[in-house]
């Protein structure tokens, strides 16, 4: 009977260790711990967050590998700035002159960090290197330029209409060719005549040479 129950007890025993081994292994895989998989950590560096939250995926050459782990805001020699403490698998290698930038997956997706690595490196990033980033277009920034456009197409527009209304109307001298038969006519008649008369044109030359002789 003793014997039994201690067989019993060691089952029980073996099987909670099982289990508490596979919630350690899940814990240290996808929490903040990663003794089972190495990595290491940089700094990058913004003015902005751009909405950007902690445990938001890190591109490295398009391919996932890491994520942000912390997010600090400083305010330093008269400029706030944004650092992202990121970290990445070990074997992602990050040039000295990559360009790291907060993108956005689709229109209304989640944040990310995306870092292209930059052709000629002299060195690879190690363990606490800063990266600075290139700071995100800012939206409402866009939307007020749009808007600014828009209201400069709308006052060309109401500049276009007067001119169209003047020149409808009769007003300056392309709205006297439009409306004004007898310029129209005249000036047909006068293009007619040089056509019937080409030598007029060199007379009125040979008349202006000569003045100008005579003023010298």
């Amino acid at each position: 009977m003793a014997t039994r129950r201690s067989n019993f007890e060691l089952k029980v025993g073996i099987f909670a260790f099982i289990g508490l081994l596979i919630l350690f292994m899940i814990v240290f895989s996808i929490g903040d711990f990663y003794l089972l998989n190495p990595g290491y950590t940089l700094t990058v560096r913004f003015t902005t967050a751009s909405g950007i939250d902690i445990g938001a995926p890190v591109h490295v050459a398009g391919v996932v590998s890491g994520e942000v782990k912390g997010i600090k805001v400083d305010f330093a020699e008269g400029k706030t700035r944004v650092d992202l403490l990121v970290w990445l698998k070990k074997g992602s290698l990050v040039s000295d002159n990559s360009v790291a930038e907060i993108k956005t997956l689709g229109l209304l997706g989640e944040k990310y960090l995306d870092i292209f690595p930059g052709q000629n490196p002299q060195k690879f990033l190690q363990q606490g290197d800063l990266l600075v980033g290139k700071d995100p277009i800012s939206m409402d920034n866009l939307i007020a330029k749009g808007h600014e456009a828009a209201s400069e197409l709308e006052a060309s527009a109401q500049t276009l209409h007067a001119i169209l209304q003047k020149v409808e109307s009769g007003e300056g001298t392309v709205g006297k060719l439009l409306v004004d038969d007898k310029l129209y006519h005249d000036i047909e008649s006068l293009v007619e005549d040089i056509r019937a008369h080409p030598w007029k044109l060199l007379r009125r030359e040979r008349d202006t040479t000569d003045r100008k002789k005579e003023r010298r």
